[in-house]
This record gives structure tokens, sequence and C-alpha cells, in this order.
């Protein structure tokens, strides 16, 4: 049975998911693994350059990845996402990443980002006839994707994200009342084209997925003492995602966020931007509840691969 590794350059981490498809339909995932590494730690608004210590960080990190896909017989594609389609010598990374691990990268745009989300999500929940509206929030950008079945009805990609915001309002990983409303604001100015375009639209459910998404799943299990195994169909409320987001923003130093129970550590730099972020698309969009798929890109890439 043929087995892909998928392999996610994104803009806060590196992701590697090995998977194979059963006769059933379903995904089997037979090896996850993940390494945090910022390709946009050195952005700026006017600058977007991936340093040669990034990229020769990368090179380390995708040698190991693919020595993992050898192991496992399978067959390694790649999608780098905002950090790499963004930066100024995007041919520079590919290139030296080609020449000293012999993986092509596949830059993708904000388009087949959001058909690969879409594709993840719709194979992990139970959305048939539904009108659903997909919310991945990652590192650099979010994707939105409205659909229905198969079918991609609209989708945008916004320049935000829980890297690009925190480098931009919370540069210390302190949180002070100020850049938290400068953060909202700045947010609220880059959802009106989403708004306008979905909130007129009759929405049977809203499903989130990725990395800030996932950590509140995480942390809202951690407090009622549950352990599963994945994330899949889980739901939450905007009380749920309140009562987070108020024990994040108290937090107001990285140290304090480090101690929080549930919370990744390696995410307590960026997490604040990030649930500040959901709780605006919670606001703008009035959305009372939403689902969380575990599945999201690298799910996608490997069923449309598969599948073809």
């Amino acid at each position: 049975m043929k087995k892909i590794a998928a392999v996610d350059i994104g803009s806060n981490s590196f992701h590697l998911i090995i998977a194979q498809i059963l006769q059933n339909g379903k995904l089997e995932i037979i090896f996850r693994d993940r390494e945090v590494l910022r390709l946009s730690e050195n952005f700026t608004d006017k600058t977007k350059f991936i340093s040669d210590t990034l990229i020769d960080k990368a090179v380390i990190v995708l040698k190991r990845f693919k020595s993992i896909a050898e192991q496992h017989n399978a067959q390694i594609i790649t999608a780098a996402t905002s950090s790499v389609r963004e930066s100024s010598n995007q041919n520079e990374f590919t290139s030296k990443i080609f020449d000293k691990t012999g993986i092509k990268i596949n830059v993708i745009n904000g388009n087949e980002e959001s058909r690969l989300i879409y594709s993840g999500i719709i194979n992990a929940l139970e959305l048939r006839n539904k009108k659903c509206i997909c919310i991945d929030i990652g590192g650099g950008s979010t994707e939105f994707i409205y659909g229905k079945n198969n079918n991609i009805i609209y989708s945008e990609s916004l320049k935000l994200g829980a890297v690009r915001l925190t480098q931009r309002f919370f540069q210390d990983f302190v949180l002070n009342d100020k850049s938290i409303l400068d953060c909202e604001n700045w947010i609220d100015e880059n959802l009106q084209k989403v708004k306008n375009k979905i909130i007129n639209e009759e929405i049977d459910y809203y499903v989130g997925t990725s990395g800030t998404i996932l950590s509140v799943g995480s942390m809202l299990l951690s407090e009622k003492n549950v352990n599963i195994d994945n994330l899949n169909n889980l739901k939450f409320s905007r009380d749920d995602l309140y009562k987070i987001r108020n024990k994040i923003l108290a937090a107001k130093t990285f140290k304090e966020r480090e101690k929080i129970i549930g919370l990744d550590p390696k995410r307590a730099d960026v997490f604040p931007a990030g649930i500040i972020l959901l709780s605006k698309i919670f606001e703008r969009l009035k959305i009372k509840e939403m689902i969380i798929s575990e599945y999201a890109m690298r799910e996608g890439i490997i069923f449309d691969s598969l599948k073809k």
C-alpha cells in the first residue's frame, strides 16, 4: 500500500506526517513529527528574508524528515506556505534545500493552501450537504474557506497569523492593555473583507483547525481532565473560548504562560496573538460554536496524492 510523507513548511514550524489510505477510505497515520522553526522570525513590514542560519536549520530538519520517510518507504510531498512564498529569497531557499537534501519544495499560493486544507477537513468530519466555514489560523496567515460537500464556494487568505501578529504587537512576548487593543483593532480592519463576504450566508457549521485552534481544544480537555487520542469533532462555544482567552491574557509574561496546564510551552510566545485573533473572528462573524478538525493541509496533501 502506497505511503505518503507530507511535509508542511509553515511560518512557525515544520510538520511531517506519514500516512496511507486504507481500503475503507480512512486515513491511517503511521508517524507524526513537528519541529518549531520560525522562518519568518526576521521578517519586518519592509523586509522579508530567510537568513542563511535559518536555511541551514531547515536543511537539518528536512534531512531528518527525509531519513524517517525513507525508513517507512514513503514518497515525500512538500508544501511551503506564507513565509516562503512571501520571502524575497524564495528561489535561494528552495534551491539550497534541493541541493543539500534532494527534496523539492513546492511553494503554494493561498488558493491551493485553502483547497488542501478543505480536502483534509471534509475527510475528517461528516459535513455532507452542509454549508461550512473552515478557518485555519497559521503562523503567517489565516485561511477562510466557505464550502459545501467537495466544492469551495469562496476562499480568502488573510495576512493574519499568530507569528505575524506577535512580531508586530508583542515583540518582547509581554502583554499589556495597549498592545492587546492595538492588535484587536488591526485584526478588525483586516477581517472586514471576509465579514462582508460571508456574514449574510446561512452557515451550518464553523470548523477550526491548526495550531491555535487545536491548542484551545487541548486546553479545554486538560481543564476537564479528559484524555482522548484526537480532537476531531470536539466542539467549543464562545464562552469556552473566552475562558481560555482570559486565562492566557492574564498571564502577562512568557514565563507565566509556559506554566499554563494544557498549553504547549513551545507555543507560549505566539499563542496570545492567536487567541486574540480567534476571539475576534468569533466576534466579527458572530460564531456561537466551532467544531475542531485535526485534519488540515498535511492530511489534504495525502488524500489529494493518493486519490489521483
